[in-house]
């Protein structure tokens, strides 16, 4: 299995009650892939121990209970096997003498001529693979050998308890009984919330009516007296009931749920005491499955136990009319685990179905987007690297542990880091109550979002019609009210309730094997707040007031979480300040928003005039907050109280961290210029990258930061510390070797290229230097390019899942030096997810009719063009005079201009010969034609290089005269747009004929047409205008005189119904050539002339 098909795997197994241990994955077949995997129930205590994988085999050791499995597999055919033999062995020979250890799995080999088996056998172990009367057991369909089986040190506790007769592949199915008297582990989960959906069958519009009509009537008078609680409690269940009465017609599921907006309560999460849980399935495959079952279990009863065989043939007769007297217990089995498969296979066709039914909405770009998110096994502490958890209790507690060593800490007083720093004041921010319209705004672009405690989801709060919305603006106004003049409970409860999730880091995941455990650090929290209150505090956010108060008291060098400000402006400013500085570094907080006051943070919103409403709201939520740990399903069976953390997602969060720094940057800031070091810095969130001009400047602000951060409760992430010196080889070198003895630091520390907010930073515009954030990007693209491959929703619509979700993730960061060799891969991911062979087209008239947003050169330009134009538009690029300098963005840019033909003529001004001038000014005037421009431009630099091709089609339109015609190719586009792939073929250059698949089969060229007999050679012009053949001639319109039209097919603009019949006729043509010559072609030609 593929990473992704293990991770798949993986989770339907963890919804089954299974924990997955895989082993490394190897080169197999010209892909990574694992081919040894181990299940263990959750509620068993499982430890890793030990894996390998190799090309001669693989194994993965666990500690189930009392005794240690190692699923293993011997790969057939390899002579030399002495590093997975002896791995194996080593393994087993470290474990204690007393300790029970099986080895199990296929070992390609029998017991008798296994050598592994004689080493084993020599430390006192025993192979179970015998039969009632001495023999091995075939373990193989096609085979009497018996290759699969257990060896073990303690055979008195494992008996063969079945051969089943099921089959996969070419193995059989062998059962081991192993009994266990530990006890098992009791894990907890809360319990949800139903969910609401629009029904399939209703359209968007109608479900927006649905609503509006049952809000109307389920809404009764706003309760404007009553306490927060049992307001709150009123609007939850009144939408509840709005929801209800819109699905009336409709089954919902609220069984088990409970109530949305209420507090979340603990409970038992239910053992999986089968594969196959009870609930799922239709009921003839449940009713199957317990016939299998008893058939199974009639076949184990000894004989002697007779009142037991006769209940089982009882409720057998009952249940599929078994007979004992005539039926074979065997063949009924056999009989019905065909029934189950048919079943499944008819519930499997009907997954697919579904499937392909939701790739038709928008659940195709969810799930090309998909990430592969493992949940770890074990978990361990920092502090305890040797100690791993063997259940899922005891991985939720080392998360419990790690998070209150940092939650636990000592305090910071606000008047201590009041009396250090100086924070922004004298601005004032007026309290202004979201109306119904910007909640009802907000809320849809909550869409897709989780839920939270509350159990509103996204997807539901986006339906809210805004009739609700007015409602709830009601409340707001009370419940800040209430928190202006102080009253006790001015807001839910609920509200301080938060889920923390915990995922996986990719840094992490990358460097270890599936099986091993992951360190507490290593997992990263993700807090997920009340959705109610998460669509009101993003509601102040955008607010006009708000962002304006937000502008007047911000530090200049931040640019996360603030309008107009992004990536690309923080990106701009360093690159500027890169071209004349000496290095850049680059540092991070340790869990910044975990070690960030809410007290400090919302003490420094107060010093910058937040409204008291506002400061009120964030402390009720902030500074009594009630976490529930949740790993996967599992939650923590004890809620935390934290107030010495910000919730990380919380819309606010970014901004109060930026209060918070904004003192201490100040300060670090004036210690610089104390001592004449002349430095540039930005900020995004909590990511700080600094140029300075000078080895002493370096060192001054990393040993600055590091005496600054604890004194506001921060702490520097030794880890993440990295400057990358500017200049040639040498002069890095020398600049590293220098810095170590000045600065107390790793020497991982000074690198050549480093990622800073996605875009690499080079040291040096080589390119030979490796820039490892955008190769990342290609295989993420790669990942979702194949994923691309398996929808069937026409050439347009894949078209565009790969222009959305896989050319926009591969174009992202080529800011500062264009992909050369980058972009062959670009261009392979295209073609693998438009599953595109080589073709007879033209490759640039291809890359037209696929369009500017699947080329990799155009998408990488356009991209670094539009992101500095916007940095330049708020005046974070100035300097034109890098457009010259090697490694700088602007300089990339001016590149990528002139390639497509365009020459600056002044600051920030471009011009093209044929479509004028482009330029950038402040108020992004003509942005829109410009775009356009860039775009035409690349459109005829493509069909010039088609031109200049060595073709014959090309070499004809050369000596026909043929001009570029910007009309002409849009309907030309218009038209492979419309009637589908033959024709794009045809107008791209891609026509076949029975002369050019005896060149593509390397046979001789024939002299003969086989469709008219007509001595000619039968080429395109012949087969597709001239031959008399009915199979031709029956669609042929009058044949064109002009040579584009003749040849590509491209319309000529004065006739459209022609212009139309020309296209259906080469369609035709071209399509019953390919049925005709497919099947006659050999297997091993070249599909492909392509030149």
């Amino acid at each position: 299995m593929t990473d992704a098909q293990l991770n798949s795997f993986e989770r339907k197994c963890r919804e089954l009650g299974f924990l997955v241990w895989a082993a490394p994955a190897v080169h197999e077949h010209g892909r990574l892939s694992h081919d040894t995997v181990l299940l263990t129930r959750e509620h068993f205590r499982a430890r890793f121990v030990a894996d390998y994988g190799g090309t001669d085999g693989s194994f993965v050791a666990v500690k189930v209970q009392e005794c240690v499995f190692l699923a293993l597999h011997a790969k057939p055919w390899v002579l030399h096997t002495d590093g997975y033999d002896m791995e194996l062995i080593s393994v087993i020979a470290s474990l204690d003498a007393s300790e029970t250890w099986a080895a199990l799995g296929d070992y390609n080999e029998e017991p008798d001529v296994c050598s592994l088996q004689t080493l084993l056998h020599e430390g006192g172990a025993t192979t179970m693979a015998l039969s009632e009367k001495g023999r091995w057991v075939p373990t193989r369909w096609e085979s009497d050998r018996a290759i699969d089986y257990l060896v073990t040190n303690t055979p008195q506790i494992f008996e063969v308890h079945n051969h089943w007769e099921a089959k996969y592949g070419d193995h059989k199915v062998v059962e081991f009984f192993y009994n266990s008297t530990a006890p098992v582990h009791q894990s907890w989960s809360l319990p949800t919330t139903v969910k609401y959906a629009k029904p399939d069958n209703t359209t968007a519009a109608q479900w927006k009516q649905d609503l509006d009509r049952a809000w109307a009537e389920c809404c009764g008078d706003v309760p404007l007296q009553a306490s927060t609680e049992e307001q709150y409690w009123w609007f939850c269940s009144t939408l509840e009931n709005m929801f209800r009465y819109a699905l009336r017609d409709h089954a919902v599921h609220e069984a088990g749920k409970r109530p949305k907006g209420t507090a979340a309560a603990l409970q038992p999460r239910p053992w999986q005491h089968g594969a196959h849980r009870g609930g799922e399935g239709s009921h003839p495959e449940r009713k199957l499955r317990v016939a299998a079952g008893r058939l199974r279990a009639l076949m184990r009863i000894p004989d002697h136990q007779q009142a037991c065989r006769q209940r089982l043939q009882a409720k057998l007769a009952r249940a599929i009319g078994f007979d004992a007297r005539t039926d074979s217990t065997v063949h009924v089995l056999r009989k019905v685990e065909a029934q189950i498969a048919a079943e499944v296979k008819d519930k499997s066709k009907a997954r697919v179905q579904q499937w392909r039914q939701n790739m038709r909405t928008n659940g195709a770009f969810k799930w090309i987007r998909k990430g592969l998110c493992r949940i770890p096994n074990s978990i361990f502490l920092v502090t305890e690297p040797s100690v791993a958890s063997t259940t899922i209790g005891e991985a939720l507690d080392c998360l419990r542990r790690h998070w209150r060593s940092i939650w636990d800490r000592a305090p910071v007083r606000w008047e201590e880091v009041q009396s250090a720093y100086k924070f922004p004041a004298d601005c004032t921010y007026a309290w202004r109550c979201p109306k119904a319209n910007e909640l009802a705004a907000t809320a849809k672009s909550q869409a897709g979002r989780a839920a939270g405690l509350d159990g509103w989801s996204g997807d539901e709060v986006a339906a809210v019609p805004e009739a609700a919305w007015h409602c709830f603006s009601q409340l707001l106004q009370v419940w800040f009210a209430r928190a202006r003049e102080e009253e006790s409970c001015p807001f839910p409860m609920d509200w301080r309730c938060i889920k923390q999730v915990h995922i996986p880091k990719a840094s992490a995941t990358q460097l270890r094997s599936h099986s091993k455990p992951l360190s507490s650090k290593d997992m990263r929290p993700i807090s997920v707040e009340c959705t109610l209150w998460r669509v009101t505090m993003t509601c102040v956010a955008r607010q006009d007031e708000f962002k304006t108060w937000v502008n007047s008291w911000k530090p200049s060098s931040a640019h996360g979480a603030l309008p107009g400000l992004g990536v690309h402006t923080a990106i701009a400013v360093l690159d500027e300040a890169f071209s004349a500085g000496e290095a850049i570094v680059s540092q991070d907080f340790s869990e910044a928003f975990d070690r960030a006051s809410p007290d400090l943070s919302i003490n420094a919103l107060r010093k910058a005039g937040i409204a008291t409403e506002l400061a009120t709201a964030l402390d009720w939520v902030w500074g009594h907050q009630v976490r529930w740990l949740c790993l996967g399903h599992y939650v923590h069976p004890e809620a935390q109280e934290v107030c010495q953390s910000l919730p990380q997602g919380d819309p606010l969060s970014p901004l109060a961290l930026l209060a918070l720094l904004s003192g201490p940057l100040q300060q670090v800031q004036q210690d610089m210029t104390a001592q004449d070091h002349d430095c540039t810095t930005v900020t995004y969130v909590d990511d700080r990258n600094t140029v300075v001009k000078s080895l002493d400047a370096t060192v001054s602000l990393v040993n600055s930061w590091r005496r600054e951060a604890p004194r506001f409760g921060m702490k520097e992430n030794e880890s993440k510390l990295r400057i990358v010196p500017r200049g040639g080889a040498g002069k890095r070198q020398q600049f590293k070797q220098q810095l170590a003895a000045k600065l107390d630091c790793p020497e991982s520390v000074v690198v050549d290229t480093h990622r800073i907010l996605g875009v690499d930073f080079a040291g040096a515009a080589a390119p030979d230097i490796p820039l490892v954030t955008g190769n990342a990007r290609l295989d993420e693209a790669d990942r979702r390019a194949r994923r691309v491959a398996l929808i069937s929703q026409g050439r347009e619509r894949m078209k565009t899942f790969l222009a959305t979700s896989v050319a926009a993730v591969a174009q992202w960061g080529w800011w500062r030096r264009e992909p050369r060799q980058e972009l062959r891969k670009f261009a392979k991911i295209m073609r693998t997810g438009l599953r595109d062979a080589s073709t007879t087209w033209s490759k640039y008239l291809r890359m037209i009719f696929l369009g500017h947003r699947l080329d990799g050169s155009f998408t990488t330009g356009f991209q670094a063009w539009s992101m500095l134009r916007g940095a330049y538009k708020v005046g974070c690029a100035k300097n034109w005079d890098l457009r010259g300098r090697a490694g700088t963005w602007l300089n990339r840019v001016n590149r990528w201009l002139k390639k497509l033909g365009w020459r600056d003529v002044g600051p920030w001004r471009w011009r093209h010969a044929e479509f004028g001038d482009i330029f950038w000014d402040r108020e992004s005037r003509d942005k829109d034609l410009h775009d356009h421009a860039l775009r035409e431009s690349w459109r005829k630099q493509c069909f010039s290089n088609f031109l200049a091709q060595d073709r014959r089609d090309a070499t004809e339109a050369v000596a026909q005269a043929v001009q570029y015609d910007s009309d002409r190719l849009k309907a030309a586009i218009a038209a492979a747009s419309e009637h589908g792939l033959h024709a794009a073929a045809v107008l791209g250059g891609g026509v076949v004929s029975d002369a050019l698949f005896a060149v593509q089969c390397k046979e001789p060229l024939p002299h003969q047409c086989q469709w008219c007999f007509s001595h000619v050679v039968p080429g395109w012009d012949h087969q597709c205008w001239l031959c008399p053949c009915e199979a031709f001639s029956a669609t042929r319109p009058a044949v064109p005189e002009d040579f584009m039209q003749r040849r590509f097919a491209w319309p000529r603009l004065n006739n459209k119904e022609y212009d139309a019949a020309v296209v259906r006729h080469v369609v035709h043509v071209r399509q019953a050539l390919l049925s005709a010559r497919w099947e006659r072609r050999p297997r091993e030609s070249d599909i492909s002339i392509n030149t």
